[in-house]
């Protein structure tokens, strides 16, 4: 019995080093968090500006009090690969960097204008740190000044346009955020319209002591063609009547209009979209039926619930024939419509490409709306005809 308990200290004693410990532990506040990134191009060199999170102003602590710091710093560093760029911004940190953290990826106009952007991408794919989900966006304004708005009523850029944008748009459902991996996805398909959500900076918005306040807001996109090329920048009015099309809407408003007065507003959700071709020799026509249900959320007069829904349809398909003869201008199939012909025949869809390159012409799309209009449940009628069921 005594040797079994003097061999057992023995082994333990012997076994222990071998034990994995906390040697290469490495305190939280040792490290820097990196929460955005911001790519450009100038004089053929690429330039990275980095935005790096304050913890102090992230955590919540008793007694302290916002605006002693900024939520982050910037930092910037340039070279003729990324990769250089980010070496040379190795060497100018204070403490080593935790890349886990980038939530967000801002591109430059200057930058998608260089035919090899998209080599950006090979660094956040290969470096085992970055993660596919970053949100990423464009922009044509300086990239420092974007990096360096700070988001009002909170201190931490965690809290800004660039940290949850999808928040914002399950709210109002315009300009639909994208990240890293389904970017990647839909630039490697050839029918699919390659749009990048475009940010930029609103300073008339928000005020605080009688003094302007900068925030990020969504404008539009950065529109690409086929060959990845950069094409134009789309602000949110040219680019309205792709909601309709797109079948992620989660809410969006409508107003209701007749004769240049205006009628009341409506809140639509979750289209339903079927698109249909149909050949006609060499050429192709599209029948692209929208179905949408809503409530009606303002209402200034006593006009019906049919008469409503008439006037939606009406608009909504004015708002799409716009986006589709927008892209005719660019060049470009912005309703997605090219896509259908690849998936159900790519055969026939390579041979159109290769003779005509867009096939789409003025009169190449049919567009049928329905909508469902009821009246919000607070009027008084709304009340009604729900306790009736009808």
């Amino acid at each position: 019995m005594r040797f079994q308990g003097w061999l057992i200290s023995v082994c333990v004693c012997c076994l222990s080093p071998l034990l994995t410990g906390c040697w290469g532990y490495e305190e939280f506040e040792h490290k820097l968090y990196p929460h955005a990134i911001a790519v450009d191009k100038v004089d053929g060199q690429y330039v990275a500006y980095v935005q790096i999170l304050d913890m102090r102003q992230l955590g919540k602590i008793e007694g302290s009090q916002a605006g002693e710091s900024p939520g982050a710093w910037v930092a910037s560093a340039r070279g003729n690969t990324l990769d250089e760029a980010a070496h040379e911004f190795y060497q100018k940190v204070p403490r080593s960097i935790n890349w886990g953290h980038v939530n967000a990826l801002v591109l430059t106009n200057n930058l998608l204008k260089d035919r090899e952007w998209t080599k950006v991408f090979d660094i956040f794919t290969r470096y085992s740190e970055f993660r596919y989900t970053t949100w990423v966006f464009s922009t044509a304004e300086s990239p420092q000044e974007i990096l360096s708005t700070e988001p009002v009523i909170e201190n931490s850029p965690v809290y800004s346009g660039i940290g949850d944008p999808y928040e914002l748009y399950r709210e109002s459902s315009f300009i639909r955020p994208v990240r890293l991996n389904r970017l990647i996805a839909n630039l490697r398909e050839p029918a699919e319209v390659h749009l990048i959500p475009q940010i930029s900076i609103d300073q008339s918005t928000w005020s605080a002591s009688n003094e302007q306040k900068t925030t990020l807001t969504l404008t539009g996109y950065s529109l690409l063609n086929d060959q990845l090329e950069f094409v134009s920048n789309l602000s949110k009015e040219e680019s309205v009547g792709m909601r309709w099309v797109d079948p992620h809407l989660a809410r969006t408003t409508l107003n209701l209009a007749a004769n240049g007065k205006l009628l009341g507003s409506a809140i639509l959700t979750k289209p339903r979209i079927k698109i249909g071709y149909i050949r006609e020799g060499q050429n192709i026509r599209y029948q692209l039926n929208v179905s949408i249900r809503g409530v009606v959320a303002e209402r200034y007069n006593q006009q019906t619930l049919d008469v409503l829904d008439s006037i939606a349809e009406r608009e909504i398909e004015h708002e799409i024939r716009n986006v589709y003869a927008d892209g005719l201008e660019h060049h470009v199939d912005l309703l997605g419509l090219e896509d259908v012909v690849y998936r159900r025949n790519p055969a026939f869809y390579h041979q159109l490409t290769q003779r005509n390159g867009l096939f789409l012409r003025s009169n190449s799309l049919s567009v049928k709306v329905h909508v469902s209009l009821l009246n919000s449940i607070r009027t008084l009628e709304g009340t009604q005809r729900f306790l009736q069921g009808t």
